[in-house]
Formats: C-alpha cells, structure tokens, sequence
C-alpha cells in the first residue's frame, strides 16, 4: 500500500511547490515543518507518506491530494483502495485490548504476535519509575523493525506522550547528520526550533552532547513523556559525529523523566558502560506454535468472543502454512500474513469493506 500512495503523490505533485501548496490549503501546515525543499523530491515525498502512517493520516492524505487534483486517475485509483481499507480498519478497530501494550492489532491492522516480553519492556518503559532506554536485538526476519508499529500505537494510546522515530534502513542516504537528526526528531514531538543550537557546526567537540542535551531539556519543558525510536544506525555509512551524539542521548535519557529511546537493531557494546545497568534488553527470537496460540486466544478474549476450539483451530491451520519457512528470514513475515487473513476472515465487519 504506502509504494501506491508514494507513487501516486510523486506522479501528481511532481515538484516541492506543487506539493506545499496542497499541503497547506488541505491541512493547514508548512511542509518545510515536515522534510526540507533541499532534500531530493522524492524522498520528500517518502518523508511526507511516512509522516502520514505514524500518525493513522494517510486516508487523509490522499484524500487531500485528490481534492486539489481531482481529474488525476492514478490518484482517483488509489485513493479508492486506501479509502477501502480505512473503512475495513474502522471495523477491526471495534477491537480495543485492555492496555495498549497488550494489542494484538495495531495501526493499519496489523497483527502483533505475543511477544510477552517485549511488552512487558514496554509497559515498564510507561511507567514514571521505570527504565528509560530499551534496545531490541535479534536475526533478520524476526520483526525488530515491525516493532515500530506496535510502539507507536502504544504511545498514541496514552496520554501526555509523543513520539519521534527515524528509520534509516528505509531512506535511501544513511549519511544524516546529528542537526537534521535533531530537527526531525523536534518536528515529530512539536518541540519550538531556534536556529543557534544547530548552528555550532560538527567541529564544536560538545556539539553532539548539547544537541542530546537539547532535546532532553524540550521533554522536560513540553511536560509529556517523549518517546524516540532509532532503527537502522548501525549501517557503516552513519557520520561518525551522528554515532557519537547518540551515546549522549543515550546518557541523557537515563538522566531525565521525560525521555523515552528504544534502539531498534544496534549493538550492545556500544551501549556507554556506565548506563548499561539501567536498560532494558530484549532478544527477540523466532515466534512459536505456542505462541501464535496464545495470540488467537487473547485476540477472542479481547474481542469478547467465546473461542470454542476455533482459535487453536485457527493457529494450527496458520501453523502447517508456514512450516516450510521455519528457521528462514521470511518466516515471520508469512506468519502475520496468514494470521491477518485469518483475522479479516473471523472478524471483519462485511457491511463496513
């Protein structure tokens, strides 16, 4: 879905002008706000999309986008598909698990298997006297990046809380550095820009330690609890000054009330020595038969649906599907498929599609 929404705002706003001006007539914001008219337009355009998923926007989206070009049939196509789906979405989401890190579905209906510790790293990371920094590791395959999902949704459904993630295994340049970082991360949680403190330069030795600082400062100003999530910084090709900026963010987090950082993918020896005691590590491994059960049984509980035998049923036939794949990077991809064709099957609402 989001490579159609992409590639039908790329082909009908072909140039930065064209897109701020829809932006601002449809939703009253500065794009400048969102991703700078420097970088290549079509990673604005990736930029603009993603900033729309994280938010539950992207129906808005391209509704919008149509509205300022209504005779543009790619648009019309896909606006009708992703409209489609938020109206199946509004029916799946009649579903609502007890606490927000207990979801079985989350944004866009996406199914989130168990993962029992990892959500209870998740609430303690909710909690004011918890721990403030939690880094997923494991082997490709195993959902470390679909974790994203389920950590927005859980910080969307809590209040007094935002959140800021960068992604760089899905932009195209990993060569960010420390101030655009900064700034994003800023935009995301509606922390006010002043220019002075991106403007020391990466020859300033304390540059990176007063841009952590920085941020740290704006959480505790804005009063919310601040949630940041980095995947994909270990890729060789991240600025050396990028890498040391986030071992001050890491010291400021463990120093401050408001911060939250989960590192998705990132190496634990490069976690400072002096913190390590007070951080969370999970090490994610490769979903079971046993849990899968489990994730049948509590989405029927959850929806308050009697389950029968039929979830055990359900998780075995998912089971036998995705035998072949065990042990491989695909697994668990196949895995959430299935059981999301299982749940549409079950529970979707036919006078809602």
């Amino acid at each position: 879905m989001r490579a159609k929404v992409y590639e039908a705002i790329l082909k009908a706003y072909p140039t930065y002008q064209e897109l701020e001006l829809m932006f601002s007539f449809e939703f009253d914001k500065d794009l400048r706000q969102i991703v700078s008219e420097s970088k290549n337009h079509s990673d604005v355009v990736f930029t603009l999309v993603r900033w729309a998923e994280a938010r539950d926007m992207v129906p808005d989206l391209m509704a919008g986008a149509l509205k300022r070009n209504p005779e543009n049939m790619l648009l019309t196509a896909v606006n009708a598909i992703v409209q489609q789906s938020a109206a199946g979405a509004r029916s799946l989401a009649k579903y609502k698990a007890p606490q927000p890190w207990a979801a079985c579905l989350v944004h866009h209906r996406r199914v989130f298997i168990n993962r029992r510790e990892f959500r209870k790293s998740l609430s303690r990371l909710g909690d004011h006297d918890g721990p403030r920094i939690l880094s997923v590791n494991g082997t490709t395959g195993l959902g470390k990046s679909h974790s994203l999902h389920l950590i927005s949704y859980v910080v969307r459904q809590t209040p007094n809380t935002e959140f800021g993630e960068i992604d760089l295994k899905r932009t195209p340049s990993k060569q960010v550095p420390p101030d655009q970082l900064v700034r994003s991360l800023a935009v995301q949680l509606g922390f006010p820009i002043k220019d002075d403190i991106f403007t020391q330069g990466a020859q300033a030795a304390w540059w990176g330690f007063e841009l952590a600082d920085w941020l740290a400062r704006q959480a505790e100003k804005s009063g919310k609890d601040c949630w940041i999530v980095l995947d994909g910084f270990e890729n060789s090709a991240v600025p050396e000054p990028t890498q040391e900026f986030i071992q001050h963010l890491l010291q400021a987090c463990a120093k401050r009330d408001r911060l939250r950082l989960i590192l998705l993918d990132f190496r634990e020896d490069r976690i400072p020595a002096e913190i390590q005691s007070v951080i969370l590590v999970e090490q994610l491994r490769e979903i079971s038969e046993t849990e899968l059960r489990q994730f049948f049984v509590d989405l029927y509980t959850h929806y308050g649906v009697a389950a029968d035998g039929e979830a055990a049923q359900f998780a075995s036939e998912v089971w036998n599907e995705v035998q072949a794949l065990r042990g491989s990077a695909p697994f668990t991809k196949k895995l959430a498929e299935e059981v999301l064709r299982i749940v549409k099957k079950k529970f979707r609402d036919d006078g809602d599609s």
